[in-house]
């Protein structure tokens, strides 16, 4: 093992691969790709989370491709920042997100069927992941 470790990296034939990106537009964040009203949806989704936990899927019932997507990718960032009350976004402030070990049953998305619940900002360190 300790002769791999040493060992000098070997060279590829080719370091990069061309991709044809096509029609493709470059834009610097992905939130940027959404439209206001898909924002405002998501917003009103959002804020409908209270006390008492959410499942995504139960968010995600019946929205619009754009919607339901923002509202995913809102749940994650929530997840990832376990509700903290200093996120920059007041959308998503309070809300805790937690993996009951639920998979979300849909065709656009591969990701757990997150719990939502809003949180007093004194639980949220407490909050279950």
């Amino acid at each position: 093992m300790f002769e791999l470790l040493l060992a000098r990296p070997r060279e590829r034939e080719e370091p990069f691969v061309d991709l044809d990106l096509g029609d493709l537009l470059e834009i610097e964040s992905p939130f940027e790709r959404f439209d206001d009203e898909a924002w405002e949806a998501a917003r009103s989704l959002m804020a409908s989370v209270g006390a008492e936990p959410v499942h995504l899927s139960t968010l995600l019932d019946h929205q619009a491709d754009d919607v339901a997507l923002l509202v995913a990718l809102c749940a994650m960032r929530c997840w990832g920042e376990r509700g903290s009350t200093d996120t920059r976004d007041p959308m998503l402030a309070g809300i805790a997100a937690f993996d009951d070990g639920t998979q979300l049953k849909s065709m656009h998305f591969v990701v757990p069927d997150l719990a939502l619940a809003r949180t007093p900002s004194g639980e949220v360190a407490n909050a279950p992941r």
